[in-house]
């Protein structure tokens, strides 16, 4: 092999390894910067949605109270008539937007023995309703 083709192979090689070397480069800060832009955006988006949830939150126990204190509906759950309590549901939940709604006793006993299921947009929001002074449920509402 002569000088001139020794030269040739040398540099032809060093463009390569430049080249391939440019290319691993790229590619991590790539990699780097789009994984850090992704993170951001999952944070901020996270931020959004438990914002979100919680004025969902709100707004559901504020109808729930006002539900759960109407004299109405407590004579409507007194009755244990879950027809009409499917129909008061129904109707009130046009206010409300719950999903779906648990309802119980003043002792906290459910009324009827199955969920009466309005919505099943989301699972995220569980609304319980009682005819009494409160909820012995963890999760539900207090009406006093």
């Amino acid at each position: 092999m002569g000088l001139t083709q020794k030269i040739l192979l040398f540099t032809s090689v060093l463009v390569v390894a430049l080249v391939f070397s440019s290319l691993v480069f790229t590619t991590i800060q790539a990699d780097r910067l789009a994984e850090e832009n992704v993170s951001r955006g999952l944070t901020e988006t996270r931020q959004v949605w438990e914002t979100y949830q919680a004025d969902r939150y709100n707004k559901l126990k504020l109808g729930i109270r006002v539900l759960a204190n109407d004299p109405g509906f407590k004579s409507v759950v007194e009755t244990k008539d879950a027809a009409t309590m499917l129909d008061t549901l129904k109707e009130r939940n046009e206010e409300t937007k719950a999903d779906f709604f648990i309802v119980t006793d003043p002792s906290g006993v459910e009324s009827a023995p199955y969920l009466v299921a309005l919505v099943a947009s989301s699972w995220s929001a569980i609304a319980m309703v009682t005819a009494g002074l409160g909820c012995n449920r963890s999760r539900g509402p207090s009406t006093a």
